[in-house]
Formats: structure tokens, C-alpha cells, sequence
């Protein structure tokens, strides 16, 4: 048997005597109680005999609960391209809905295009964040394309100074009206 809590991502290990701790017997171990596209920090316990032998604290492990259901979901795509041909020379790049990572972006070798296709809820926020630049980002390039096939940003030309910094972001994406964007002449 084991016991198992789930606390706010970063909060104090929970004390051994904290009431929210649950026992189980069964495996894998469902939290009830849980806010949706929240992070949290797991840990667990073996009770080998109640109350007096039970083992030390385990964890934290990190994790999420989910952000959506699939039913709300549509495909973004992520295109990236090394203006060298080199790849990306470990940089990367992070989409995130509701501050929870869902896909990490990079191009290990050559120019590309490498197209990654990432399901995003309709309604969360979602943003593509540049966490590491790598040694040449003056050669990165990404497009971000809507379930509606619209290009809703794009890096074309040199611009390292953009690392560390949230490219694009959507405070609301929705599956099921396109974006109304600024005609081209």
C-alpha cells in the first residue's frame, strides 16, 4: 500500500502528518480534486504497516493535469528552417497553453523544414517562448500557421535578440472561427 498527495507546483513538501495524503492499494493512483491545466508536484509514500512503518517521503515528480478535452482540441503548425543549414545548434523553442508546456521545438541537423503539428485547445492561451538561444540564433527560423491554415507569425530575417523572450502568443485560439487579419496589398 502507499499513500499519495499532490501539492501546487513548488509548494512545501506536505508534512508526513498532512490530511490530504490518500491511501491506495491500487496502481496507477487517480487524485481527485485537481484543477485542469494546473502543474503540481507528486509524491508518495509505501505504508508497509499503518501507522507505524511507513517509509520516507518520495518526489517531488512534476506534472499536469490536462489542459483540454481532444473534442476541443485543433492542430497548430509549427514550421522550423536553419537559415545555414546547420540545424538549430541546440537552441529551442517552447509551446506552452495556460503556462504548461505541450511541445518543445527544435532542428537537430540541416536546414529543414521540420513541421511539427500540435493539438491546442480552443480558448486557452497559448504562446511559442524562445528558451535557449544556441550558438548561432541569428539563423533560427519558425512560422506558426492556425488550424485555418493562416500564417499568425513567422521569424524571416536574423533576430537572436529575440531569445529568451515570448515570440507569439494567443490569449484565446479558437478551433473554429479564423483569425481576422490585416489585409496584404
Amino acid at each position: 500500500a502507499c499513500e499519495c498527495v499532490a501539492v501546487a507546483a513548488n509548494a512545501p513538501i506536505p508534512a508526513a502528518n498532512d490530511p490530504r495524503w490518500t491511501a491506495t492499494t491500487t496502481h496507477p493512483v487517480s487524485i481527485q480534486g485537481l484543477t485542469q491545466a494546473t502543474p503540481y508536484d507528486f509524491y508518495v509514500r509505501a505504508i508497509c504497516t499503518p501507522g507505524t512503518d511507513i517509509s520516507l517521503i518520495s518526489g517531488p515528480v512534476r506534472g499536469s493535469t490536462t489542459i483540454c478535452d481532444a473534442s476541443t482540441q485543433c492542430n497548430y503548425t509549427f514550421t522550423v528552417s536553419d537559415s545555414f543549414s546547420d540545424g538549430w545548434n541546440n537552441a529551442l523553442m517552447q509551446v506552452r497553453q495556460n503556462g504548461i508546456v505541450i511541445e518543445t521545438l527544435t532542428l537537430p541537423t540541416g536546414q529543414g523544414p521540420v513541421v511539427f503539428t500540435v493539438p491546442v485547445c480552443s480558448g486557452v492561451p497559448v504562446d511559442l517562448f524562445w528558451i535557449t538561444a544556441g550558438s548561432f540564433p541569428g539563423e533560427v527560423r519558425v512560422s506558426v500557421q492556425n488550424s485555418f491554415n493562416q500564417t499568425v507569425f513567422a521569424i524571416t530575417n536574423p533576430s537572436g535578440n529575440l531569445a529568451g523572450t515570448v515570440l507569439w502568443s494567443s490569449v484565446a485560439p479558437s478551433c473554429t472561427v479564423p483569425e481576422c487579419q490585416t489585409p496584404t496589398t
